[in-house]
């Protein structure tokens, strides 16, 4: 019988413990042939109390990673990500699904048929949390005192002005705001006096849905908040803050065409590919979550 080394339990340890239970139910009783080398598993569920850190971008063998993800159509239920050998589903193993499969997401997840290119929309950009899981991955070397985020956003900001006058609104990580981290708030209120740019602002207050219904494009990067915006027809671009991309395929390329999406959707990047590859790593029920986690991405 193969070892599993939890890293951090699910919610309790009585319901880690069940989990457990029911992969060993389940993952014997169908005799899989698995093959893990030195008879081990190692789980990892979200980062806390790990050192699951070191791997968004590298690979570590016979491990399994879990994300706990919500969306907006699920009713704050949470849904999961999985991925092995790596938090980064490049480096995991992964195939398309199938178009009924896709189907059965596409009852789940609603989804628009075509791109939806809202011509009186906002551009947004999402930050990711500034002390999360990429600050060490950060295209400008992370400095907490001077804060690199704010580096990087001007870069940015200069990037889309040279093509479009159309309003950006700047959102940040829930994490920095929860946590009393204001750092990157005054960065930002820092730049917004720098650039002096009437048409930019910071908005922390507006939900999440508010954002999908009033965006125009959006700049977001290795978020699984990006799935709202494809699911809904908004063209995605790449914020190019981290040195990994998680999901390369679904952004455009071309910055120069940010201002005439609508005369350019023939261009704009295949959602329906991206999504068969997405979802493969997505599970609903957490019920038996290890045991299809491992038929899903060792059996396949």
């Amino acid at each position: 019988m193969y070892k599993i080394i939890l890293k951090n339990y699910f919610n309790t340890k009585k319901e880690t413990e069940k989990m457990i239970e029911d992969y060993y139910k389940y993952i014997f009783k169908k005799n899989p042939t698995i093959i893990f080398q030195n008879n081990y598993l190692q789980i990892y569920y979200n980062t806390k109390y790990t050192n699951s850190n070191l791997f968004i971008n590298k690979q570590i063998l016979n491990s399994i990673f879990i994300a706990g993800c919500k969306t907006n159509y699920l009713h704050n239920k949470i849904y999961y990500f999985v991925t092995n050998n790596s938090w980064n589903p490049k480096l995991s193993f992964s195939k398309k699904i199938t178009d009924t499969e896709l189907y059965k997401f596409q009852t789940i997840f609603p989804y628009k048929e075509s791109y939806y290119i809202n011509k009186e929309g906002f551009i947004y950009i999402i930050i990711n949390n500034t002390y999360g899981w990429f600050m060490n991955n950060c295209n400008v070397k992370y400095d907490v005192k001077n804060h690199n985020y704010k580096k990087m956003l001007i870069n940015l900001i200069k990037n889309i002005r040279k093509y479009t006058n159309r309003k950006i609104v700047i959102r940040t990580h829930p994490k920095d705001r929860n946590n009393g981290n204001n750092y990157i708030e005054i960065r930002i209120n820092e730049i917004l006096n720098e650039l002096n740019d009437t048409k930019i602002s910071i908005d922390n207050i507006i939900k999440s849905e508010d954002i999908v219904k009033n965006a125009y494009c959006v700049f977001i990067q290795n978020s699984k908040f990006i799935l709202d915006f494809v699911n809904n027809g908004i063209p995605v671009y790449n914020l190019d803050f981290f040195n990994c991309n998680y999901f390369p395929e679904i952004q455009i390329k071309n910055l120069a065409i940010i201002n005439n999406l609508e005369e350019n959707i023939s261009t704009l990047p295949d959602r329906i590919e991206f999504l068969k590859r997405f979802y493969y790593h997505v599970i609903i029920e957490e019920k038996n979550l290890l045991y299809f986690a491992v038929k899903k991405l060792y059996l396949s």
